[in-house]
């Protein structure tokens, strides 16, 4: 279906690795457009790959040819496919991001002239162009670390590329919580709710079979147990627990913490060290002695800071080793809570044995106070099920009861109940019912901080459960560009669209904020609707540590991709329909099955999903707190098309999402918008010598009052320097945005228009070019006239007096029969 599995997967990784993008059309691209020369063309790179466009009946194996309707300006009809020569010009080989499949095709697009056959086609309506720039793919590769600055030339010595995989098996899970019980940690929120969160982690989140080893340290560290302790039953996690540290003291050595905990991994490298610490060190050895050795050993650390203390050592030693870093509230039980249960994930890749964070939130509750809220359990998960409710004060456990979805009511009695370290577990038995239960939490005559977390894993081995994957990209200290946050909501290889996707920050001072992500295709989101939701985030309001959570929920109006369309979805590999053989006679590829199925999509139940993504430091300059310096996001989503097909002069209509004024946050002072009828790779590069948009050009909308960001914006632009002495025109469209101070965005992608000044004379001849005759079809906006072919040409033709044209049927009819036409004889 996709060809060789060695070009198959040379295209994959071409996308891992480098980036690059599909240059055939995939969901939300054009399959066909112009050329330069008015000539219709598949999307594709380069042009010189020749083939047929074809209808095609995959249940019969008959093929057909292609229709053609004005309202899509003469391009082939849906249904229509693009099939290539079997046996392609001598000397064309590229490209593996159209058809890999292809036994001709085997190299990547370039940029050099003097092989015009593999050159990039930069005019190409597809995603490759759209992200890259116009870039050829070849362009894009030759650039990255791989192979920029004469790296891994090519070695004609090497004879043999079969490539060779590794296949590893993970070892089981080992981590060592190192707790810091320094005289710093005195503070009774510090330390009472490390101990509590670390309690729920080891009963509550560690994996079974995982092995768990812990230490304390202050001026100098010590076991807590001996070596590293199998987790194979309830028993062994209540011993790691009966353990815990009991108080405060001494200064704080943190490099003896890390040295002494990686003593409990013995001679075996890999690993994962858990230091709970606020950071602060003041005695030898420090974190930057003992760092290298914790890097040759392939240990990855993990730090959990208490507070806003800088430790620049410690992140450091994070990020060398590929951990992660939180930075929780001491006094909120809730962020430390999700912080070790997002260090519980093995990212094993097996969906079924994952505990998937189903909900999170503190509540402040008054004395003789109640709360209430509510759990959504879908039912894709259920196994293993825990309402765990973690208070911070007093002694005294708060009332709970959780209600199931049929009313059947559970209370304190029949919950355990860790009184040591704050913690009320309901554990539902079984596969908990899918549905909304109900929760509520009664203070006495204490004041109490709450926090409610619900945890699952999947219902059924054979079903995949709701996945919520989140990433975001890691600034420099000092930067001031944006940090992406993307989150990834699936089931199995369906996506989840439609979906309410928030991710909250909690800023250095302490404020929290909350953002939105978005899966409409605007920057920074790559593509509509292909269940990865993204946003920029560049509010740095302060210098210290931003800790991310994101929530995902599906309360309705969320559906789910179900199969995949001929047009393919995201970026996967082309599909391979057949052949057209020398003789001009049609081969279909018998391994496609009798009726490729539409991408189409079904609702799905309610859910809810949260991760933790963990905390990332930033400092911004003194001088920065006052001066803007971000501009506004570049635009990645411009399009452009021709008003009315046969009338240039009504303009083009030009939309994208508006950007901000600071990325993608606030609203933008001003558009400039400029065109060029000449190579429209030169908007890119020779952006301020194109002809600009001016105020009075614009007949819809105001290039002057921007929209704010992630609103829709629609304008309409009326070139006056129209070519007279063609019958189309080529016009490439880009944009940026400006803000108050004057900063300039990115110039936009670029958006190629074909302006038709008459009828395309492709619209009444064959694919050979040969004159036809047509059935009727809609002229736009006109109910008394309709268009024909007629032996090559088209052919404005009158209904008969007292009937309109009915562009449903292609007949005329009466009015009363065309909603739209129904007033059309009363003037």
């Amino acid at each position: 279906m996709y060809g060789p599995k060695d070009k198959t997967f040379v295209h994959e990784w071409a996308h891992l690795r480098w980036g690059i993008f599909d240059e055939t059309a995939t969901n939300g691209y054009e399959d066909y457009y112009y050329d330069a020369n008015g000539v219709i063309q598949y999307t594709r790179s380069p042009a010189s790959v020749l083939g047929e466009n074809y209808v095609v009946d995959f249940e019969s194996g008959e093929v057909s040819t292609c229709q053609y309707k004005q309202e899509t300006n003469w391009l082939p009809l849906d249904g229509c496919i693009f099939i290539p020569f079997e046996n392609q010009k001598d000397g064309v080989h590229s490209s593996i991001m159209s058809f890999q499949y292809h036994n001709d095709l085997f190299t990547f697009d370039h940029d050099d002239e003097s092989d015009p056959q593999n050159l990039h086609d930069k005019d190409a309506p597809n995603e490759h162009n759209l992200l890259c720039n116009q870039r050829s793919e070849w362009g894009v590769i030759s650039s990255s670390e791989d192979f920029a600055g004469d790296n891994n030339p090519a070695n004609d010595a090497v004879l043999d590329v079969t490539p060779y995989f590794n296949i590893v098996q993970p070892l089981p899970y080992r981590i060592v919580l190192a707790f810091d019980i320094s005289s710093s940690m005195s503070d009774k929120h510090q330390f009472s709710n490390m101990k509590n969160a670390a309690s729920m982690f080891i009963k509550q989140f560690v994996p079974t079979d995982s092995y768990m080893g812990m230490v304390q340290f202050e001026v100098e560290a010590s076991d807590l147990v001996d070596g590293l302790v199998l987790l194979e039953n309830d028993q062994a996690r209540e011993s790691l627990v009966a353990n815990f540290p009991t108080g405060t003291k001494s200064k704080t050595c943190i490099g003896c913490g890390l040295r002494q905990a990686l003593q409990a991994f013995g001679v075996s490298a890999g690993g994962e060290i858990i230091i709970m610490t606020d950071g602060l060190e003041n005695t030898a050895p420090y974190v930057k002695d003992v760092a290298d050795s914790i890097l040759l050993r392939s240990v990855a650390v993990n730090a959990v800071f208490y507070g806003e203390a800088s430790n620049p050592d410690l992140e450091q030693l994070v990020k060398d080793s590929g951990g992660v870093m939180y930075v929780v509230n001491a006094s909120d039980p809730s962020t430390i809570v999700s912080a070790f249960k997002s260090l519980a994930e093995t990212n094993d890749g097996n969906l079924n044995t994952d505990l998937y964070q189903v909900f999170d939130q503190k509540y402040t509750i008054p004395s003789h106070g109640t709360k209430k809220g509510e759990v959504v359990i879908d039912s894709t998960i259920g196994e293993s099920t825990t309402f765990s409710f973690v208070w911070s004060d007093y002694w005294i456990a708060p009332t709970i009861f959780i209600t199931d979805p049929v009313g059947n009511s559970y209370g304190n009695n029949d919950a355990v109940i860790d009184v040591d370290h704050k913690t009320v577990f309901f554990k539902i038995p079984g596969i908990a019912m899918s549905g909304v239960w109900e929760f509520m939490i009664a203070t006495g005559s204490n004041f109490e901080t709450v926090a409610v977390v619900a945890t699952s894993k999947a219902s059924n081995s054979d079903l995949l459960p709701i996945n919520v994957q989140s990433t975001m990209t890691l600034v420099d200290d000092t930067s001031e560009s944006p940090t992406i946050l993307y989150s990834k909501v699936s089931r199995g290889y369906e996506a989840i669209l439609g979906a309410q996707v928030q991710a909250t920050i909690n800023h250095p001072d302490g404020t929290v904020s909350t953002i939105d992500l978005f899966d409409n295709g605007a920057a920074p989101d790559i593509r509509s609707n292909d269940g990865v939701y993204s946003r920029y985030f560049s509010e740095y309001t302060d210098s210290g540590k931003f800790s991310v959570q994101i929530k995902a929920v599906g309360l309705g109006n969320v559906s789910e991709t179900l199969s995949v369309k001929t047009k393919r979805r995201g970026s996967s590999a082309a599909v391979n329909y057949g052949y057209v053989k020398d003789d001009g006679s049609v081969v279909l590829n018998t391994n496609l099955p009798q009726q490729i199925p539409p991408l189409t999509t079904k609702d799905i139940e309610p859910f809810q999903r949260v991760t933790t993504l963990g905390s990332f430091h930033h400092d911004k300059s003194v001088s920065n707190f006052y001066n803007d310096i971000i501009p506004p996001n570049r635009v990645i989503d411009l399009k452009a098309i021709q008003v009315d097909m046969l009338d240039a002069n009504q303009g083009i209509q030009i939309t994208f999402t508006a950007p901000g004024d600071d990325n993608a946050v606030g609203t933008a002072t001003q558009y400039e918008i400029r065109y060029t009828y000449g190579s429209t790779s030169d908007l890119l590069t020779s952006f301020d010598d194109a002809e600009l948009v001016t105020d009075v050009m614009v007949t819809q909308g105001d290039i002057d009052y921007p929209l704010r960001a992630y609103w829709p914006e629609v304008m309409v632009v009326k070139l006056p320097d129209i070519p007279a002495d063609v019958e189309m025109a080529t016009v490439g469209i880009a944009m940026r945005a400006t803000d108050d101070a004057g900063n300039a965005a990115d110039v936009s992608n670029v958006a190629v228009l074909n302006l038709f000044l008459s009828p395309p004379a492709i619209s009444c001849t064959d694919a050979e070019g040969n004159p036809e005759s047509s059935y009727p079809f809609e002229k736009n906006g006109d109910c008394l006239r309709f268009y024909q072919c007629a032996s090559g040409e088209l052919k404005t033709k009158d209904c008969a007096y007292g009937a309109v044209f009915d562009p449903t049927y292609n007949v005329c009819v009466h009015p009363s029969l065309v909603p739209d036409c129904a007033d059309a004889y009363s003037n």
